[in-house]
Parts: C-alpha cells; sequence; structure tokens
C-alpha cells in the first residue's frame, strides 16, 4: 500500500489495543489501532486540523530486551498504569480501556520492495533544551568563523530598518575576535 499521510504528529481516536505477536519473528509487540483525525495544528498542538480521509492505522512496539523501556514507555503515554501485560488488551478482565481516546501519533515513510510506506508510533515530546552558556561560548569559539561570511554577504533589504552607524563594523570585529585557530580551542 502507498503511503497516504505525509510524515509527521496526526491526532488518533483510538479504536483497539493490545498484545500480539510479529508475523516473522513471532516477537511480542503492543499495537494499537486508531482511526486518523488530522494533521496536529501547528498553531495549537492540543487541536487537529482534519484530513481529507480518515483512514484506521496501527502503531507496533517490539517488547525485547533492547525495546522494553520504549514499550513501558509508549503504554505509560497511554495512561495505562497496570504491572501485568495482559491488562493492556481491551477486552480482557480487569483490562485498561482506552478506545474511543484520542492520541498523538507519529507517521514516518520507510521504503519497502522500492516504494514509501507509513510506520506510525506513539508521538513522544519533542521538547529542546537551549544551549548553555558556557557551552554557546565553546560554539561560538570553535565556528563562529563561519558566520562572519553570512555579516558581509547579507545585502541591506528596502524594508528592513536601517541599522545604526557601525553595527555592521562592530559585529564583523566581535566575530574576528571569537574566531579562533582550532588550536586556541579550550577543549
Amino acid at each position: 500500500m502507498a503511503a497516504q499521510y505525509q510524515p509527521g504528529e496526526y491526532w488518533g481516536e483510538v479504536v483497539d489495543h493490545g498484545l500480539t505477536e510479529s508475523k516473522t519473528k513471532k516477537t511480542p509487540q503492543l499495537f494499537v489501532r486508531f482511526l486518523v483525525l488530522g494533521k496536529v495544528s501547528v498553531a495549537n498542538p492540543d487541536q487537529y486540523d482534519a484530513t481529507d480521509t480518515q483512514y484506521e492505522r496501527t502503531a507496533y512496539r517490539a517488547i525485547t530486551d533492547k525495546t522494553v523501556e520504549y514499550a513501558v514507555d509508549d503504554m505509560k503515554r497511554l495512561g495505562f498504569a497496570g504491572t501485568l501485560f495482559d491488562e493492556f488488551r481491551a477486552d480482557g478482565p480487569g483490562s485498561f480501556d482506552i478506545r474511543g481516546q484520542q492520541f498523538k501519533f507519529f507517521c514516518k515513510h520507510e521504503m519497502y520492495e522500492g516504494a514509501a510506506r507509513e510506520q506510525w508510533s506513539i508521538a513522544r515530546d519533542r521538547a529542546t533544551t537551549p544551549v548553555a552558556d558556557g557551552a554557546m561560548k565553546q560554539l561560538q569559539s570553535a565556528f563562529g568563523k563561519h558566520l562572519k561570511p553570512l555579516a558581509k554577504a547579507v545585502p541591506p533589504a528596502a524594508s528592513a530598518p536601517s541599522a545604526t552607524p557601525g553595527t555592521v563594523d562592530k559585529l564583523n570585529a566581535a566575530l574576528d575576535e571569537a574566531a579562533t585557530t582550532p588550536d586556541e580551542i579550550p577543549f
């Protein structure tokens, strides 16, 4: 089947979930089948922009020695707080049932037999960490010289506010001062 959804984050409504085995290696895996509702809104990540078509998709997570922490994290993101994997089934006794609830899912494309194929997973927080001041100084010291051509190459735009006289010269002087040779890098 050709890819119908572009890579990115989508909201989906859970239709079914539980445990299954992979077809080839018989590895236990979590599955969450969901109806794709729409792409996560850029303006408000708690909402979605509805898609033209809504198809069911399934996110899988194999459970092995190397992936169990990711599987448990996926279960936690879905609100699971049980102590038995069997409780993750939507239809078992004492089961955890999230059918009808909405969560974020992530679509990426992988090539399979010459065609792009969708691969879905539970979306993870994509938080970023600002660069610390000390690391920023090291970054500037190591690579600041690469920015110098940018300051010289940018022609003033007609609609851009004018700079105070000498601003570009001060910037170039600061870049010259920050640029060092590789032998002078403090790490």
